[in-house]
């Protein structure tokens, strides 16, 4: 595949979803005389800067309100790897269209000439379990499209993950791509990821994991969900990828163990948001903003860091970032002639063409 420009017409609209799965369903609320968040005492786990980042952060303000004409195609295929409690697509009603968690991004790219494959994960298994999955797509859905020196098929791709499933990959990068180098037989390909973006994805955890793995409301105590998990195709789904998002498993167990390959570049991107009233992340914003400071209602700026840090996206919030936006907010909007600030498809379309520029 060459890298080119080609022109691209808005084939798919900028469609507000109604929200789904999310840990912002647990309700909390502040103690009352807590002290407000002081960004010159931050605990000490997010004193701990990301490897290379940027120093002085953009704040992106508008820069994906709209969709441009034209954008380049990268080199090499790309995988969206989803997060937490996300899917490939769902069909909830037999007679309804299956519901995709990347609505209308995948197409956009695939618009665009762009090689794009999606990966369906267990949705609340732990990282180890989530990133065989994920190791499985790339394997089975992407064709070879290089040839190794000693004539081996090579799968070359780009990752790029939204939330959790940032994680799956730097896993999948750093222990089980390999780990299955060193058995690979002779006409299986190798696999070779160029690039891995993040977006949202919790590097540190999340103040907001810790509150519902310690609440007596708990994953461990959701017995029927994942009677019905199951039903998704995945029996070895759990609560451990709940676990796993703590800020503690993150900089005692994750982090120091699961370490960034050299010949990958990294590249990541934070968002923030203050929820208005029908926000549905507006509890969990503000214990977290206590906690870690700016962020996008279940991560923040702070734990998106990694790699190189592309910016901060102002005024958007964890589902915006995957086209699912407040149904109540966009429509009030609308009534109002708001025009709104961010459309996800043009954000997954900028992040694309900054690969293809990179030579990715």
């Amino acid at each position: 595949m060459f890298r080119s420009t080609h022109s691209i017409r808005v084939l798919v609209a900028f469609s507000p979803r109604v929200r789904g799965c999310s840990l912002a369903a647990l309700h909390t609320s502040t103690a009352r005389g807590q002290k407000k968040f002081d960004f010159h005492e931050q605990t000490s786990s997010f004193k701990e800067s990301a490897k290379n980042p940027a120093v002085d952060s953009r704040l992106i303000t508008d820069d994906y309100q709209y969709i441009r004409d034209n954008y380049q195609t990268p080199r090499h295929p790309v995988m969206l790897c989803h997060g937490l409690c996300g899917f490939d697509s769902l069909n909830i009603l037999s007679l309804a269209p299956p519901f995709s968690y990347w609505h209308g991004i995948k197409e956009a790219l695939a618009a665009n000439n762009i090689e794009v494959y999606t990966a369906a994960v267990a949705p609340t298994a732990s990282i180890q379990v989530r990133a065989k999955y994920l190791l499985d797509a790339i394997v089975e859905k992407v064709p070879a499209n290089e040839t190794a020196a000693d004539g081996r098929p090579v799968i070359n791709i780009n990752l790029i993950g939204h939330s959790m499933g940032g994680l799956d990959a730097r896993y999948v990068i750093s222990r089980l791509i390999p780990e299955r180098a060193k058995t690979l037989g002779t006409s299986d390909s190798a696999i070779k990821v160029s690039s891995l973006t993040t977006i949202a994805t919790p590097h540190r955890g999340s103040y907001i994991a810790d509150l519902l793995v310690a609440s007596p409301l708990g994953p461990d105590k959701f017995p029927a969900l994942y009677r019905v998990l199951p039903t998704m195709g995945f029996d070895d789904n759990s609560a451990e990828g709940f676990k796993q998002l703590t800020r503690a498993f993150m900089r005692e167990k994750f982090n120091p163990t699961v370490l960034d390959d050299p010949t990958v570049a990294y590249f990541s991107y934070g968002a923030k948001a203050r929820p208005h009233f029908f926000g549905v992340f507006r509890q969990a914003w503000e214990r977290l903003y206590q906690q870690e400071g700016d962020n996008d209602g279940m991560v923040s700026v702070e734990s998106a860091k990694w790699g190189e840090y592309i910016g901060t996206i102002n005024n958007v919030d964890h589902l915006d970032l995957i086209n699912f936006t407040n149904i109540v907010q966009y429509n009030w909007k609308r009534l109002l002639g708001i025009p709104n600030p961010f459309n996800a498809i043009a954000l997954y379309l900028h992040v694309t063409d900054m690969l293809a520029k990179k030579g990715f």
